[in-house]
C-alpha cells in the first residue's frame, strides 16, 4: 500500500522547520543508495547553490552509488551539512564523510565500513554477511594454531626428556593435523572477494576525505578509514557521537536553535511505517520583489532611472 500525503507531509514540514533555522535547501534522504535513488537526487537538486542541508536516515546500499552522490552535492553546493537524526548505516556513512558539518541527533548513529555480501548458499534463504567474517575466521584460527602448538611443546616437555628440536616436530605435526581441515574450509575465492570489497570501501573513503575534507585528512584521515572499515565486531556497531570523536571524524549535536526541528523530523520518521524510498527537497520560499527592482547576483538592486529621450538627459 502506498504511503499516504500526511505522513509523506509530516516528514516535509519537519524539514521545513530546520530549512527554517537554517535558511537554507533541505534534502529529505531516506531511502537506500541504489541507482534509481541517486537519479532522483540528481533530477531535484538545482545547478548549484553556496550551501544545502540532508537530513539523512539509510541503511547502506551500493557503496558506488553513495559515492556518486557525495561528489554530485559537492560539485553544485559549496557547503554541506548532514544531519543524521537516526542511523545512517553503511554506504549512509561513506556518504557523510563528505560532509562539511556532521550533525548526529541524540539517536543518530553512523556505521562500519565493512562491505557484506549475500550469502545464498549456506542457507535456505539469504543472508547479509560481512566481508571481514573470512579475515576474523583468519585470524581466529592463526590464534588457535599457534596455542596448540605452544601447549603440545610444554606438555611434552614436562612430560619426557625428549630434545627441543625433535618436540617442536612433534608440536608441529600435531598443529597441522589438528588445523588443517579448519584451514580447508576457507574458500581463497571468497577471500579475494571480500579483501576487493572492503578495500573498495577504504579507497572510496579516502578519496572522499581527500577531495572533500582535506583538512581532516590531513589530521587523522588514515586512521578514520582504518576504524571504520577493519576496526568494528559487528556490521550494525552503533558509532555514535562519542565514539566518531574519538576515531577523530569531527560531529557535533544539534544547536538550541535546530534541536526541536530535529526532535520533530525524528518523531515523523518513527511514526513512518513504509519501506518505500522517501525523497524531497524543502526549498526556502521565494521572496516577492516589487516591480521597481530587479535580482541581480542574490541582491535586490533598484534599478536605474532610464533617460527620458524627449529631454535629451542622459
Amino acid at each position: 500500500m502506498a504511503e499516504t500525503k500526511a505522513g509523506i507531509g509530516d516528514i516535509v514540514e519537519a524539514a521545513r522547520a530546520l530549512e527554517g533555522v537554517r535558511g537554507r535547501s533541505c534534502l529529505v534522504f531516506d531511502a537506500p543508495f541504489t541507482d534509481a535513488t541517486i537519479r532522483l537526487v540528481h533530477a531535484l537538486l538545482p545547478e548549484r547553490g553556496e550551501g544545502i542541508d540532508v537530513v539523512l536516515r539509510s541503511l547502506g546500499g551500493c557503496p558506488c552509488c553513495a559515492y556518486t552522490m557525495a561528489r554530485e552535492l559537492r560539485r553544485r553546493f559549496a557547503r554541506i551539512a548532514i544531519f543524521v537524526p537516526l542511523g545512517a548505516k553503511s554506504a549512509a556513512t561513506l556518504f557523510a564523510l563528505a560532509a562539511d558539518e556532521l550533525v548526529l541527533g541524540d539517536l543518530g548513529e553512523l556505521g562500519p565500513l565493512d562491505a557484506q555480501f549475500c550469502d545464498r548458499q549456506r542457507a535456505d534463504f539469504p543472508v547479509d554477511r560481512s566481508r571481514l567474517e573470512v579475515f576474523k575466521a583468519l585470524s581466529q584460527l592463526e590464534k588457535h594454531a599457534l596455542s596448540t602448538f605452544d601447549e603440545t611443546v610444554r606438555t611434552v616437555v614436562e612430560h619426557s626428556g625428549m630434545r627441543g628440536e625433535d618436540v617442536c616436530k612433534i608440536g608441529l605435526g600435531f598443529a597441522v593435523r589438528l588445523c588443517q581441515p579448519l584451514y580447508a574450509q576457507i574458500d581463497p575465492l571468497v577471500l579475494g572477494q571480500s579483501q576487493r570489497s572492503l578495500d573498495t570501501g577504504a579507497a572510496y573513503a579516502e578519496r572522499i576525505l581527500r577531495r572533500y575534507r582535506p583538512e581532516l585528512w590531513a589530521d587523522n584521515g588514515p586512521k578514520i578509514v582504518e576504524r571504520l572499515v577493519r576496526s568494528y565486531s559487528d556490521h550494525g556497531f552503533v558509532i555514535d557521537r562519542e565514539e566518531l570523536e574519538e576515531i577523530g571524524l569531527r560531529v557535533r549535536p544539534p544547536t538550541h536553535q535546530e534541536r526541536q526541528p530535529m526532535e520533530r523530523i525524528l518523531a515523523a520518521l518513527l511514526a513512518r511505517e513504509e519501506t518505500t524510498p522517501l525523497i524531497e527537497l524543502v526549498d526556502p520560499p521565494c521572496h516577492e520583489v516589487s516591480d521597481d527592482a530587479i535580482v541581480e547576483d542574490d541582491a535586490i538592486v533598484e534599478e536605474e532611472p532610464q533617460p527620458d529621450p524627449e529631454s535629451g538627459i542622459a
